[in-house]
């Protein structure tokens, strides 16, 4: 009969109790979104400026539906609360603007 093999924690378990800790403090800065200044915040925002800015660059009009922070805030809440924001689309917000972000 095979002997079986005792195991022992995996090599990068150290590397996942950082990943661990990083998810909870990102997951703190989330739930800023759901208190109702920001809802206002976004809400103030989308109606001074209705048009999605990376489209009016390129010369179209196309509604906005998200209030993004034009720089990111990193979980920063003074940056949260205080940084500008630009009105953009959803599919601007998750596909251009996450993009230009990674490239930095």
């Amino acid at each position: 009969m095979p002997k079986r093999i005792k195991t022992t924690r995996a090599v990068g378990a150290g590397l996942a109790r950082g990943y661990d800790a990083e998810r909870q403090r990102v997951k703190a800065s989330r739930k800023w979104y759901a208190s109702k200044a920001w809802r206002q915040r976004r809400a103030m925002q989308l109606a001074s400026d209705p048009l999605c800015a990376m489209h009016l660059t390129r010369g179209e009009v196309v509604a906005a539906t998200v209030a993004d922070h034009v720089q990111p805030h990193r979980e920063d809440w003074s940056r949260f609360w205080d940084g500008a924001l630009q009105s953009l689309c959803a599919g601007c917000h998750s596909r251009d603007k996450q993009r230009e972000e990674a490239r930095r």
